[in-house]
């Protein structure tokens, strides 16, 4: 799928298929960013030998919220909507050659994986003037080639995604039901117990708002969560 909607993963009967070992441990990294997390295992964790690839991973599995895993025939049988899952980060890892000619002011990327103990950034200001910073175990460190440095052809940067803190909204469906996460359209300042209509992958529901939650998030992981707005 082109993008992958977390909030139905989260929330309804989908199976994610992860046709490689690559993929299911990113897929399970990325689910552990959202608090999906297995009952005791690690986020290293991924079974992926079990079913080789025909590895399925759901959070809605059997009474716990909590990251499941079987084979897909398994969760065809249990009625479950089964996706494969997409790595995202060929699309968002770059060699350096790549991110210089796509670098836009403003922004700053990181090296993915640390040379060691160097790890590499690089940014560019307003005047169109890029910048190579190190940090030496996380201290700044002087780039020359004399010490050591350089940078292969095989190194890989991604953009780096500042860190905010959202507040996110607990609705509930129905009274003594489960609490679903939102966050309010046009950032609406919702109070506990005021009714909401809600975007939902199954269309419009309603409900009311049980309470709130601050978390810290990039721009992208809050956008991923379905609006909801004050009813009345």
């Amino acid at each position: 799928m082109n993008k992958f909607d977390w909030e139905k993963f989260r929330n309804e009967r989908v199976a994610v298929n992860c046709r490689t070992e690559e993929a299911a441990k990113e897929f399970i990294k990325e689910c552990y960013k959202r608090d999906m997390k297995w009952y005791r295992e690690s986020m290293n964790t991924t079974y992926y030998n079990s079913h080789k690839e025909e590895t399925a991973y759901a959070f809605k599995f059997g009474l716990l919220d909590k990251l499941g895993y079987a084979d897909t025939h398994w969760y065809k049988k249990a009625g479950y909507e089964i996706v494969e899952y997409t790595s995202e980060k060929k699309q968002t890892e770059l060699t350096f050659q790549e991110v210089i000619a796509s670098i836009k002011p403003g922004e700053l990327y990181v090296e993915c994986v640390k040379n060691e103990p160097f790890q590499v950034t690089v940014s560019i200001n307003s005047a169109g003037r890029i910048a190579l910073n190190c940090f030496k175990d996380e201290r700044p460190y002087m780039l020359t080639t004399s010490n050591g440095f350089s940078i292969s052809k095989d190194t890989k940067f991604e953009l780096y995604e500042k860190v905010n803190k959202y507040i996110l909204f607990e609705v509930v469906h129905a009274v003594g039901g489960k609490h679903y996460t939102f966050r309010a359209s046009d950032n609406e300042n919702l109070k506990p117990r005021d009714f909401v209509i809600c975007d939902t992958s199954m269309g419009k529901t309603f409900g009311r708002v049980a309470g709130s939650i601050t978390k810290e998030l990039t721009e992208k992981e809050y956008m991923e969560y379905k609006e909801c707005w004050r009813g009345m």
